[in-house]
């Protein structure tokens, strides 16, 4: 699920620049900047998750 949403947000950003060219770009950017965000902060909380568990 996790690879379907990153390909979709990936679409998503060539469409943007396919569609408006430079002046896409800010929300290109933004929405990369968006989803590398998602990521780290579900790893933080997976890594998070498996300390507690783990220290139980």
């Amino acid at each position: 699920m996790t690879h379907l949403a990153q390909s979709n947000s990936v679409d998503g950003v060539v469409q943007l620049l396919s569609d408006y060219g430079s002046e896409g770009m800010v929300a290109a950017i933004e929405t990369l900047m968006n989803e590398a965000m998602k990521l780290e902060l579900a790893e933080a909380l997976m890594t998070r998750t498996a300390e507690l568990v783990w220290s139980m």
